[in-house]
C-alpha cells in the first residue's frame, strides 16, 4: 500500500511537472476537410476580390492601408502549410485522401489573387503621383500614368515589409526559427571543444535544423513564400531593384524576431525545398506507400498549367536566399536537407 501510495505521488509530481511546462501554440490553419473548402464556396468570393482589385484605385488603397495589409497577411497565413503529409513508410495506405485536390484548389485560387494586390503598387493614389510635367499637366480625359518612382518604391517596402514580418512570424510560431537554437549552440560548443572546422560544425547545425519540429511532414501550399516572392519579382523586373533591398530581412523589422539575417534566410527556404525534395523522392517511388494523393500532387506541382502558382515561385524564395546566402551555406543546407555529405570530404 506504501509502494502504490508514492507511485501515485511520483506520477502526480510528474503531470504538475508537465503543466508547468509551456508548449508552444502551433499557428492555425485552414482544414481541407472543412464543408467550406470541400463544397468550393469560397471560390465566389476569390471571384470579387479578384475583381475588386482588378479596379487600379482599389489595390493602391490596399498598400497604403497599415489595417487592410495586416488583415490580408492573416488571411493568407491560415493557409499556410496546409494539409501537409508524412512519407508512409511501413504501411500502405488503406484510403485514399481525396481532400489533398479542394486544398489544391483553395490555395490556386489564392495565389491567383497575388499579381492583383501587386499591382496596386504602380497605381497613382492621386495627381502629384503622375509622371507629367507640372508646366503641361495632362488633360483629364487621358488614361492615368502610373505612380511616381519613389511612391512605387515606398509601397514596394511596405508591402515586402507586411509579407515579410507575416511569414518571419509565422516560421517563428511554427518552430522553424528560434526552436532548435539551444541544440545548435550546445552542437557549436562541442564541435568547438572537439576542434571541428567551421563547416562542419555548421553542417551539423543545419543537419539539425533538417531533423527539427514541423520540418518532417510535407506541404504544397505556401501561399506567404509565393506572396513574397510575387513582391520580389515585381521588384527586381519593374523596379529595377538590387538583389540586396529584396528581401525584407534588408529592412530592419525582422531583428526582434531573428537573430541573424543567415538563420531567418535558412527557415524561408526550408519548406521550398522541402518539396523539392520531395518531388525528388516521389520520382524514386518512394511515397507510393501514401497512393496517389502524393504522386498527384507531385504531378500538378510541377505541370506547366500549374507551375506559374507553384514550382516557379518557389524555386524564386530559393534564388532569392541563394543570393543572400551565398553558394558555400546554401549549398550545405541543401545537403543537409537531402542527408548527403560535405562534397569536400567534412561530413
Amino acid at each position: 500500500g506504501a509502494r502504490a501510495m508514492e507511485v501515485d505521488r511520483q506520477r502526480g509530481r510528474a503531470l504538475v511537472a508537465r503543466a508547468a511546462v509551456p508548449r508552444r501554440v502551433m499557428p492555425p490553419v485552414v482544414s481541407a476537410r472543412s464543408r467550406v473548402v470541400h463544397s468550393h464556396m469560397y471560390a465566389q468570393l476569390c471571384y470579387d476580390i479578384r475583381y475588386a482589385l482588378n479596379l487600379g484605385p482599389i489595390g493602391g488603397l490596399l498598400l497604403e492601408s497599415h489595417e487592410l495589409l495586416e488583415e490580408l497577411m492573416r488571411v493568407v497565413a491560415l493557409l499556410e502549410a496546409m494539409h501537409p503529409m508524412a512519407r508512409a513508410t511501413l504501411s500502405h495506405v488503406e484510403q485514399e485522401d481525396t481532400a489533398w485536390g479542394d486544398a489544391f484548389a483553395l490555395a490556386t485560387e489564392v495565389t491567383h489573387l497575388f499579381p492583383f494586390v501587386v499591382g496596386g503598387i504602380a497605381v497613382p493614389s492621386s495627381s502629384s503621383d503622375l509622371d507629367a510635367p507640372s508646366s503641361s499637366p495632362a488633360p483629364s480625359s487621358s488614361p492615368s500614368q502610373p505612380a511616381s518612382a519613389q511612391r512605387q518604391r515606398e509601397r514596394y517596402a511596405r508591402l515586402a515589409r507586411a509579407v515579410g514580418v507575416a511569414l518571419v512570424r509565422w516560421l517563428h510560431a511554427s518552430g522553424a526559427i528560434g526552436a532548435s537554437r539551444g541544440k545548435e549552440s550546445s552542437s557549436r560548443k562541442e564541435s568547438s571543444a572537439r576542434a571541428e572546422p567551421p563547416s562542419l560544425a555548421s553542417w551539423r547545425a543545419m543537419r539539425l535544423r533538417a531533423a527539427k519540429g514541423v520540418k518532417t511532414a510535407v506541404s504544397y501550399h505556401l501561399p506567404m513564400h509565393r506572396l513574397l516572392a510575387t513582391v520580389a519579382t515585381h521588384g527586381a523586373t519593374v523596379l529595377d531593384l538590387p538583389a540586396g533591398m529584396l528581401l525584407p530581412a534588408d529592412q530592419g523589422v525582422l531583428c526582434d524576431l531573428a537573430d541573424d539575417e543567415a538563420e531567418l534566410l535558412e527557415a524561408i527556404a526550408e519548406l521550398p525545398t522541402r518539396l523539392q525534395l520531395a518531388c525528388a523522392q516521389k520520382r524514386a517511388h518512394l511515397w507510393v506507400r501514401n497512393g496517389y494523393s502524393a504522386l498527384k500532387q507531385a504531378a500538378l506541382y510541377r505541370t506547366s498549367l500549374f507551375s506559374d502558382v507553384g514550382l516557379a515561385p518557389d524555386l524564386g524564395v530559393l534564388q532569392l536566399c541563394l543570393s543572400r546566402l551565398g553558394m558555400g551555406r546554401f549549398l550545405r543546407g541543401l545537403l543537409a536537407r537531402w542527408s548527403l555529405p560535405d562534397m569536400r570530404g567534412e561530413g
